[in-house]
């Protein structure tokens, strides 16, 4: 169902997106006015640019590669490992032929606080985010028992995505709709990939064991 509705609002802003829609004008007006503002509050900018540290490739990819060193080699589970690596590289893979596909350019405006090369839509910072921070929650999910826990982590890393989505707003290398897009798609492929994980391991733990003839055990 979340699913659904996440791939349901994309849709609606691809539309608008190639349709150059009410939508797309509304993300043109929030780009001029967050470059007055970038212009008139430095500390903003400079806060955007912290924030957008924590989505960025190099940071996600240490976090993927500490992450699968600690499951595989600590707690000894690489069905883990392989799925946060998995989950990340189809996340990267997929952003960069919605991007190819779409091929929105990025926003312009009359004074750059900062500067980004590919095309704009969806959100790479944003997606990427939601894909491994995302990842991260399937495997800890294992691990906790409680509902109020598992809720708060979930609101964690959902806050933790969305300051990374608005300081990509902030820093004007991506109108509105871009990071919104790229968070429900990085929220649809974790979700996703966690279903599979589920799906691989229950049928693991439901195949019946082998029978030894000989010992007959």
């Amino acid at each position: 169902m979340v699913i659904k509705l996440l791939l349901g609002l994309v849709g609606v802003l691809l539309v608008d997106v190639s349709l150059d829609g009410p939508l797309s004008h509304f993300d043109g007006r929030v780009a001029k006015w967050m470059n007055r503002v970038d212009l008139s509050h430095p500390l903003v900018v400079r806060a955007a640019q912290w924030a957008t540290f924590l989505g960025s490739t190099a940071m996600l990819g240490a976090v993927v590669a500490a992450a699968a060193l600690y499951l595989w080699l600590i707690r000894r589970k690489w069905w883990q490992a392989v799925f946060v690596i998995a989950t990340a590289v189809a996340g990267l893979i997929s952003n960069n032929l919605v991007k190819l596909a779409v091929g929105r350019d990025r926003p312009t405006v009359a004074h750059a606080v900062a500067a980004a090369s590919g095309k704009s839509f969806p959100s790479g910072h944003a997606m990427n985010s939601a894909v491994v921070y995302g990842a991260l929650v399937v495997v800890a999910m294992r691990g906790l028992g409680s509902p109020r826990r598992r809720r708060a982590l979930v609101a964690g890393v959902a806050a933790l995505v969305s300051v990374v989505a608005l300081s990509r707003v902030v820093l004007i290398v991506h109108y509105v709709t871009d990071v919104i897009a790229g968070a429900s798609l990085g929220a649809v492929t974790a979700i996703a990939s966690g279903q599979a994980l589920r799906a691989v391991l229950t049928a693991r733990a439901n195949r019946p064991s082998q029978i030894n003839v000989s010992t007959g055990r």
